[in-house]
């Protein structure tokens, strides 16, 4: 398992140029490291990420001149969809803004029972624009995602459970633990079958049934083709556990 912590306490984790860029780096060492085959996102200390650095947005003398952040926010989330390895958001605390949007670009979501969510940027005149207008009702539908993003009002975990923000929510003391737990699962499976699956999924909610049909089958056609997928077919059929090693 690859572990990024978010490491800036005294504000909460927030979201900076200087942070983005560590991010990919960190992103991309993980993906090259065979040995690891999840990644898992989390925060230090009473935060997993309290949004985009304010100081940063305020700088900017105009929207043309903040443009270009705005898409380097844009391009660590959509890195975080396209690598291969699934990403695990192990959300310990305050999640508001661009941190809830860092969250939905992870591929699970396992947060603490004090976890609190939000999309406030209403309260200052903003939208939530690094994919929370996209990934939000994708997750939890059309009228809840308006609802969060007019109002900005704070969701506990119990709440965002209920409304299919999150997979899970755990004890704060149980948090890492069920992570890691999950983690393993995930990289007992086929790895190559995982990164397919992560593909396949995030290509088909962007398109109609037909041609998300012809995704799943394409992907089903690949998989053949692996030794990894000839193990487990052999593996069942010998009744033994099969042993995948991500070719």
């Amino acid at each position: 398992m690859g572990l990024i912590t978010l490491e800036n306490p005294k504000k909460k984790n927030v979201i900076s140029s200087k942070l983005i860029s560590e991010m990919l780096e960190a992103l991309n060492e993980i993906e090259a490291d065979n040995n690891l085959r999840v990644t898992v996102i989390t925060g230090s200390g009473d935060s997993f990420c309290a949004g985009y650095d304010i100081s940063e947005l305020a700088g900017a003398k105009s929207g043309r001149e903040f443009y270009p952040r705005a898409r380097n926010i844009h391009k660590l989330f959509l890195e975080m969809e396209d690598k291969e390895k699934p990403i695990i958001a192990a959300i310990n605390g305050i999640t508001m803004g661009g941190g809830l949007e860092m969250s939905m670009a992870c591929d699970i979501r396992i947060a603490a029972e004090s976890a609190v969510f939000a999309v406030p940027e209403i309260h200052v005149g903003l939208l939530p624009a690094a994919g929370g207008m996209t990934r939000l009702p994708r997750l939890v539908g059309v009228g809840m995602a308006k609802e969060l993003i007019f109002t900005g009002r704070r969701v506990t975990a119990e709440e965002a459970l209920r409304i299919g923000l999150l997979n899970k929510v755990v004890p704060d003391n149980q948090l890492m633990d069920e992570v890691m737990q999950m983690a393993k699962l995930i990289a007992s499976r086929p790895p190559i079958s995982i990164a397919v699956g992560k593909y396949t999924v995030n290509q088909n909610i962007q398109t109609d049934i037909y041609s998300a049909t012809i995704n799943e089958s394409k992907s089903l056609i690949k998989l053949l083709d692996t030794e990894d997928t000839q193990e487990g077919l052999n593996a069942f059929l010998e009744k033994r556990t099969a042993v995948f090693k991500g070719r």
